[in-house]
């Protein structure tokens, strides 16, 4: 059976309804529960692992592991959070991350819920139009999970059912994985969250080809793998533009992703993975075989989350380890290269006012040390006689003037209006 040129933008269109979706639900949280998420980052500090539930419930609750981590590198940059305190938050997003996957193979693929976007739809209709922000807000989240299921629903009949149809994978069927075929599939799993810009839309993706027969349980488990590492690259890309400590978080991020990853594809190479998620979902979850439609989503979701829990139980207790490489792996550039920056304010990445308050907080506390430290050589200059010294002093003055400079630039491009 051929996909049409219709067929492929309809596929298109439900991906881009379901991200939207995500979209949605994530920001309206983070208006509706700016508050609550403030308490959570700020619960983090106590140990690791308080830090990891946090990094757990935030993720569930916005949707996003991508916008999780992220918002952990700013945190870092700014000073809210330590670095170690960071890596924390990013294990918790891991095993998060999971909610999605778990969500759409329980409601999205039976045809009992079929419609639930519908009534889900109804529900959220008279809040959306309320006059008060918070129920409005709720009214946006609701709609947002309707555009998730509807977007959903749409995939799976936009993608051809071929369940004892050949495809192009069939000829992995009954073929025994090696290394290099689950090296294959992973970097096709890399790519396509690439594309898609969301691991949690590339693992549905999957997971609706495994359930229409498109793909064999077998090829699917190796690109739920790759698309789970494509996530690090957004944490990469958030953290180019900010100090050392927001690329030594990204890093770390990166380590205990690249670490998972290594010592998965042995795994899955080595071990009967399959036949033991199959085991599982069946005799204690008693649900359908992962060979089945409706088993396979399943057991993709049983995978995803079960990697990640194990990933994070591992790389928990490797914590100081990972900072310090990170910190040997980046090294700093000098003094500037560790002044905090706004660097998450110019972006954008704080959509609640509870939030951006605490980090417009941090900034002015900042440039209060950096006018105080600056004030303290102004007056050791008045009172130096040495020429080498008052040459020192001076660069160092004219270095915190520069800074200073930069944060007044910086919070008056992003106070014009667009």
């Amino acid at each position: 059976m051929e996909i049409s040129f219709i067929d492929l933008l309809r596929i298109i269109g439900a991906l881009g309804l379901f991200i939207f979706g995500i979209k949605t639900m994530s920001e309206s949280v983070q208006k509706s529960f700016g508050s609550f998420l403030k308490q959570l980052f700020n619960l983090m500090t106590k140990n690791r692992f308080l830090g990891i539930i946090a990094g757990f419930i935030i993720t569930s609750l916005i949707f996003s592991s991508s916008s999780t981590t992220v918002m952990a590198v700013s945190f870092v940059n700014t000073g809210l959070i330590t670095l170690a305190e960071s890596v924390s938050i990013m294990l918790g997003a891991n095993i998060g991350t999971t909610v999605i996957s778990w969500l759409v193979s329980i409601f999205g693929f039976n045809a009992d819920f079929s419609f639930i976007y519908l009534i889900i739809f109804a529900i959220g209709t008279p809040l959306i139009f309320s006059g008060k922000n918070k129920l409005k807000y709720i009214g946006e989240l609701i709609f947002g999970l309707a555009l998730l299921f509807l977007g959903l629903s749409e995939l799976i009949n936009s993608v051809p059912n071929l369940n004892g149809v050949d495809t192009v994978f069939s000829s992995f069927q009954e073929t025994s994985f090696g290394f290099f075929s689950n090296v294959f599939f992973v970097l096709i799993g890399v790519f396509l969250t690439l594309i898609l810009q969301s691991s949690s839309a590339s693992i549905v993706l999957t997971q609706v080809l495994c359930f229409n027969g498109i793909i064999s349980f077998e090829v699917a488990i190796p690109l739920v793998l790759g698309q789970n590492f494509g996530r690090t690259i957004n944490t990469e890309i958030a953290s180019v533009s900010g100090n050392v400590f927001a690329k030594r978080s990204a890093r770390i991020h990166s380590l205990v992703n690249i670490f998972g990853l290594i010592w998965m594809v042995i795994a899955l190479s080595a071990f009967p993975i399959v036949d033991i998620l199959d085991n599982i979902t069946t005799n204690l979850l008693h649900t359908d075989s992962i060979y089945a439609s409706l088993g396979a989503p399943i057991g993709i979701a049983l995978f995803h989350s079960g990697y990640n829990i194990i990933n994070v139980a591992i790389m928990v207790w490797f914590i100081p380890q990972l900072v310090r490489l990170a910190t040997k792996t980046i090294k700093s550039r000098g003094e500037t290269d560790e002044e905090f920056r706004l660097e998450h304010i110019s972006t954008g990445i704080m959509a609640t006012p509870e939030m951006s308050i605490v980090e417009a907080q941090k900034e002015i506390a900042k440039f209060g040390k950096l006018t105080h430290r600056m004030k303290e050589h102004t007056a050791t200059l008045l009172l130096e006689q040495n020429p080498k010294n008052v040459y020192k002093l001076l660069e160092k003055i004219k270095k915190y003037e520069d800074i200073t400079d930069d944060i007044e630039l910086s919070l008056i491009h992003i106070s014009e209006p667009t």
